[in-house]
């Protein structure tokens, strides 16, 4: 077994959870421009299982499109519909699909790791 254990620090990384909106504005602030986020869907349903990554350096952009999945042993491809916009104090999910697609799903759970 393997166990990775995380905890939030203030100023460098924040762990925590927010609720798909399905619209814009759903801004979740961790108090710092984070550079890497890891975001996975926790509601049941298909497509739901994908531990998903967003790197603003190797995006070399605010707005990313997710090409990048933890379970995933393939290479980098896509873009897709998950994507986020970055901001100085946090991130906005604005990728809203039906069936549990996407970082902004109306009335989905997502749990994330956000890292300065």
């Amino acid at each position: 077994h393997i166990a990775y254990c995380f905890t939030s620090i203030t100023g460098y990384q924040k762990i925590g959870s927010y609720n798909g909106s399905g619209a814009t504005g759903n801004v979740i602030n961790v108090g710092f421009k984070p550079r890497f986020i890891l975001l996975k869907n926790t509601s049941s349903g298909t497509n739901s299982n994908g531990w998903f990554m967003f790197d603003t350096v190797l995006s070399g952009s605010d707005v990313i499109n997710v090409n990048l999945q933890a379970q995933d042993s393939g290479a980098e491809s896509g873009p897709y519909a998950y994507t986020i916009t970055v901001s100085n104090t946090g991130f906005e999910p604005t990728g809203s699909f039906a069936n549990f697609l996407g970082t902004n799903a109306s009335g989905n759970t997502y749990i994330y790791l956000a890292i300065a």
